[in-house]
């Protein structure tokens, strides 16, 4: 899966979880923490997770990871993008 696409899929997700219309497109970097922005919640990350989960169409067991390899673009792609997918 293309990086850029999944940011933009991402992000446009944190956008309609939070109302804040200033998260789309390239308003936050790929390792900026979406917590430490305010952007998301415990909850609209559990939200988060379930869209991912349907993006990449597979389960994620955040069980197997760091949270907090989840808290950014970049962690949740490097994370969760199978390696064979890959740009």
């Amino acid at each position: 899966m293309d990086r850029q696409f999944f940011y933009s899929a991402v992000r446009s997700a944190i956008q309609e979880f939070s109302g804040e219309q200033h998260v789309g497109g390239d308003q936050f970097g790929e390792d900026e923490n979406f917590f430490d922005l305010g952007l998301i919640t415990s909850l609209s990350m559990v939200r988060l997770l379930v869209q991912v989960e349907k993006l990449l169409g597979t389960e994620v067991d955040v069980t197997l990871y760091e949270p907090e390899s989840l808290f950014t673009l970049r962690g949740l792609y490097d994370t969760l993008v199978p390696a064979g997918s890959l740009e």
